[in-house]
């Protein structure tokens, strides 16, 4: 979702930080002169190079640049007629999508007043794509909103938040290890026999490792269903193919 208007916070506008660190107000500077997409993401390519040197400042004075950046986003979750996200049929669009996601990962860790962030919609989306380049970058750009701020748990509508539990949920049931014991000859099948989901583990950020057993409705919530099943498909496919 594009940014309407975008105004300083009252800590911003009374003087602390307000002026850019030289290098980010460079960098901002030969972004926002790029004329096509590709110039866009060769440019926000090199905020890497910067990064160390690039200070703190407010995420509204990035708007123009976060615009675009929706805007290529917005591309990427477009679904053709197979129903297939764009992302996942075109490499290069996959790629610009990366370098998006990764500029916005730096924008996280170098700026303050993150509320303006508007193009959740879009991250949500992007969690059941099928291009792993693509899902690995998005993880990590929600890692870094965790970490860093409040932003997912206080910024974001109620309905995102429950989506956004929906398909990490069907991630972590898909990626239990559980799918790496059905044999070729099993996925070659039309209908493929899959081993059960639960109970899974993961390990959290102490190093403990959480085991999750099967839930005790026996009933596994829609949503949360229909995600894993196409991600689990999606594994059996690859295999497929390799």
């Amino acid at each position: 979702m594009k940014i309407e208007e975008a105004e300083p916070s009252s800590s911003g506008a009374n003087g602390a930080g307000s002026e850019m660190p030289p290098a980010s107000a460079e960098l901002l500077r030969n972004i926002i002169e790029t004329k096509t997409d590709e110039q866009f993401i060769e440019a926000i390519n090199k905020g890497r190079e910067v990064h160390a040197v690039m200070g703190k400042t407010e995420l509204y004075k990035w708007t123009e640049v976060l615009n675009r950046c929706d805007e290529i986003l917005g591309k990427a979750v477009v679904k053709n007629e197979q129903g297939n996200m764009l992302v996942d049929c075109d490499k290069d669009l996959s790629n610009q999508v990366v370098s998006v996601i990764r500029f916005t990962v730096l924008l996280f860790e170098c700026t303050s007043s993150r509320r303006i962030y508007k193009s959740v919609d879009r991250i949500l989306s992007l969690l059941e794509s099928t291009d792993m380049d693509t899902l690995a970058e998005v993880l990590r750009l929600l890692q870094v909103m965790g970490k860093r701020s409040k932003f997912l748990s206080t910024r974001i509508p109620q309905k995102e938040q429950h989506a956004l539990a929906h398909r990490l949920t069907a991630i972590a049931q898909c990626w239990s290890g559980k799918l790496r014991t059905v044999k070729m000859a099993e996925c070659l099948k039309r209908e493929p026999k899959l081993p059960s989901l639960f109970p899974f583990t993961y390990t959290d950020d102490k190093q403990r490792t959480i085991t999750v057993e099967q839930p005790k409705s026996t009933k596994l919530d829609p949503e949360t269903y229909r995600l894993t099943l196409k991600r689990a498909n999606h594994y059996t496919t690859r295999v497929m193919r390799t």
